[in-house]
């Protein structure tokens, strides 16, 4: 990169002034340097005005020693629509050998409005440096400084300085060091255009230096890499994260990549670490409450953690491409947060809000979460505690939330009455609620963080859930705002139960099927009953994970009888039961049950048939306000099936046919709680 320290050219020296007609091909040549102006440049006739400069803009970097400098104008213009040629002459004695001209120099113009020097690619043409612009400016003949080296790659052009010492990347010396950097950029080049990017037109120039950071200069189009390797695996996500800068140039440009500056940086870290090298290095050093800032902050640290974000939507269902597409399309200032949302609900049928929602709870709550905690959740990320004792029952908290894309932390704990196993609890929101924001509440088993389940979410002021708690149990209310453009205060109510009594659950049930047989269900177990909370308590021992115990035994018109293999996993775990707010009931179900059926068919022909289902139970509760009201009980049981029909043969078995179909059971209870 070549940043100025300085401004302004000084001790010209006018060297020729011309008349440039509008209507003829011109050309004005003068010590080194020859200018080629096409007819139809200009539309009026112009002077051509070239100066010598004595000394130019200081330059950044010392790897370039000026060699002439020009500064050309032509009329009051400063850029034109045909291109115009610029050839210098150069010394061929100047370039060491081993190191070809085209390597060897660097022509550049100087960008007044900057201040900073940018690169131009050029052709040597019969011994002439030859370069084409639309622009006049200052113009610079470089030559490499004494002492730097060339290194050239398919897509980049190295220069370095070979006294320097550098170590890292499994090199002890400067060239080495520099072999491993041109051949991470090679590998993380191609991985971008494989992977659908815009690869620049140019070749690439990068600048191996003595510095405290690797940086990308979007104005001059150069790469700087640090010899300060502080380890590899942060090198190498360095070096593939600068190049990434300037595959975004290619649809950004400067003043673009400016203002969407955290967009820009978190998804140089997203694509360096998944895309290009897989380094696992992205968005390191993840402040534990980042969630408490919006995701749009530059503060050199927050806009690179965001980079889990986009990984998270990405490995989500949301693609990357299709998200980078969309920023891309829209201008600057229509707001990346506006154009990622737009994109997700028109083509994921979700938003950015709810997209947010979702990673807040995998970053809090997930053994794979980017954040690594000392002293734990509560200390280093709660930002609220409540704790429920047996003779209270009501708490309020006001959450204060920052704008945009936040998210704070509630804990909820609560003292089990005396004779209990568990405690009801209800959290309600009670006010500042709106169409941004959710309330998303999770379980922590035994307070563990990793061991929290997702329960419900509120959505509106008014708006209750209730979770059965045990004695070491956490309840965490993640309050989310997702878009706000103030910053808000939601107040909510927690309440604890009154001391709990258990209502025994029972029942069995018979369905007849068609053609003579019949199913039967029976489910065991126990529940709670407090302001709409249903705890199901499984009685059979060992299993505190599963809810219900289910047995099934399908009765065929033969009368042969085949067990459903229904068995309660995770998934039908009491966590998973869902509060349905508008019917008022509780809702889980089991997608995919399986179950073989082998039984002898009815004919000669068929010496047995197996059958194969897959389908969905469902059980739909709505629970009793006390234990002396009915508890409705709605069960589906709903399947896909393959038959396939055998037969017996002297060679052993043959599949005689096969044939589909659907199936299912559909039964309502009425349990009443005998006292």
């Amino acid at each position: 990169m070549l940043l100025i320290l300085s401004s302004g050219c000084t001790g010209k020296d006018e060297l020729v002034s011309q008349s440039i007609s509008p209507v003829e091909d011109s050309t004005v040549s003068v010590e080194q340097l020859t200018v080629e102006i096409p007819a139809g440049t200009i539309a009026t006739e112009e002077k051509l005005v070239i100066s010598s400069v004595e000394k130019i803009p200081d330059v950044e970097l010392d790897a370039l020693t000026p060699l002439r400098s020009y500064e050309i104008e032509l009329g009051d213009e400063g850029y034109f629509e045909k291109e115009i040629t610029l050839s210098f002459d150069y010394d061929a004695s100047l370039v060491p050998e081993g190191i070809e001209a085209l390597d060897y120099f660097t022509v550049a113009s100087y960008n007044e409005e900057d201040e900073v020097w940018v690169e131009s690619q050029f052709d040597i043409v019969d011994d002439k440096i030859v370069v084409k612009t639309t622009h006049f400016s200052p113009w610079t003949l470089f030559g490499l400084s004494d002492g730097y080296v060339v290194s050239t790659a398919p897509h980049f052009t190295i220069k370095f300085d070979d006294s320097l010492d550098a170590s890292g990347l499994g090199a002890y010396e400067i060239y080495g060091y520099t072999a491993k950097v041109r051949s991470l950029l090679e590998e993380s080049y191609d991985a971008y255009v494989n992977a659908g990017f815009t690869a620049p037109k140019n070749k690439i120039s990068v600048y191996v230096i003595k510095s405290d950071e690797s940086y990308y200069n979007p104005l001059t189009g150069n790469i700087i890499i640090s010899t300060q390797s502080y380890s590899d695996v942060a090198t190498k996500q360095e070096i593939s994260h600068e190049l990434f800068h300037l595959f975004q140039n290619q649809v950004f440009y400067s003043r673009g990549m400016d203002m969407r500056r955290w967009w820009i940086e978190a998804t140089a870290d997203y694509a360096a670490d998944e895309i290009a090298l897989k380094t696992g290095a992205m968005g390191k050093d993840v402040k534990p409450r980042y969630l408490e800032t919006t995701i749009t902050t530059v503060d050199s640290n927050h806009e690179y953690s965001t980079s889990h974000f986009i990984d998270y939507m990405a490995s989500n269902g949301v693609p990357f491409k299709g998200i980078w597409g969309a920023v891309a399309k829209d201008s600057a200032f229509t707001g990346v947060d506006s154009s990622l949302d737009s994109y997700i609900k028109e083509n994921h049928k979700s938003s950015l809000k709810d997209e947010y929602a979702d990673f807040a709870g995998f970053f809090l709550f997930n053994a794979n979460s980017p954040i690594k905690l000392e002293k734990g959740l509560d200390e280093e990320v709660v930002a609220y505690k409540e704790d429920i004792s047996t003779g209270d029952t009501t708490e309020k908290v006001k959450v204060k939330l920052n704008s945009g894309y936040t998210a704070k932390l509630v804990a909820i704990t609560a003292d089990v009455h005396s004779g209990s196993t568990t405690r009801g609890v209800s959290v309600e929101a009670l006010s500042g609620m709106n169409e941004n924001n959710v309330i998303q509440l999770y379980k922590a088993i035994d307070g563990e963080r990793t061991k929290a389940v997702y329960v419900a979410s509120l959505t509106d002021n008014g708006k209750q859930a209730q979770v059965s708690l045990k004695e070491n149990d956490v309840l965490y209310a993640v309050v989310i705002t997702g878009g706000s453009s103030s910053d808000q205060e939601i107040e909510l109510e927690i309440e604890g139960s009154p001391k709990e009594e258990m209502i025994p659950v029972e029942f069995e049930q018979t369905y007849y099927l068609e053609g003579g047989g019949k199913v039967d269900i029976t489910v065991e177990g126990s529940i709670t009953g407090f302001n709409n909370q249903l705890t199901f308590v499984s009685k059979k021992p060992g299993y505190p994970s599963e809810i219900l115990d289910i047995t099934g035994f399908v009765t065929h018109a033969d009368q042969k009888t085949s067990r459903i293999t229904l068995t309660p996993d995770a998934e039908f775990a009491s966590e998973s039961w869902r509060w349905d707010s508008a019917n008022e009931y509780w809702v889980t179900s089991i997608s995919n049950p399986r179950y073989r059926i082998y039984y002898y068919g009815p004919g000669p022909d068929y010496a047995y048939n197996e059958r194969e289902s897959y389908g969905t139970l469902e059980f739909v509760i709505q629970p009793p306000a006390s234990k002396d009201q009915q508890l409705l009980a709605d069960v589906n049981l709903k399947w896909d099936y393959t038959t396939d029909h055998y037969r017996s043969t002297s060679d052993g078995e043959e599949l005689v046919s096969s044939d589909s179909g659907v199936g299912g059971v559909n039964f309502m209870h009425v349990l009443v709680h005998a006292n």
